[in-house]
């Protein structure tokens, strides 16, 4: 499978007599591929290895609102799910690198995770 998104959004705020703007504008792009093949194993059926690219751009108008995880910058991540039971069992292993908006040099805001989940539906 292989997905691309683009996703636009805009948010209006009151006007007050602070300097915060009228209007604040995102945009996120997300492209996505994996490739489920089944192995001649009772015990491991189907493996899945995914890759998924974001840019993630909370708000337009500001180049360097990148500091924390969460906020503004591009995020790859690896994984590797395996069914046992469809998709009634299934095991996924992640690796996300995310790096900050605006980051450079030295002292760049980045996270490193390794996400290990569960999923059992009865």
């Amino acid at each position: 499978t292989a997905v691309a998104d683009i996703r636009l959004q805009s948010t209006a705020f009151a006007a007050d007599a602070g300097t915060d703007p009228d209007t604040v504008s995102a945009q996120t792009i997300t492209l996505q591929a994996g490739y489920a093949f089944t192995i001649a194993s009772a015990l491991v059926p189907v493996l899945e290895p995914a890759l998924r690219y974001s840019k993630i751009d909370n708000n337009t108008d500001n180049s360097n609102e990148g500091a924390l995880y969460g906020a503004s910058g591009r995020q790859i991540e690896l994984g590797l799910n395996v069914y046992f039971n469809g998709h009634k069992n299934k095991l996924a292993v992640e690796y996300i690198h995310w790096t900050g908006e605006g980051a450079s040099g030295a002292g760049e805001p980045t996270a490193n995770i390794l996400r290990v989940q569960h999923q059992l539906w009865f």
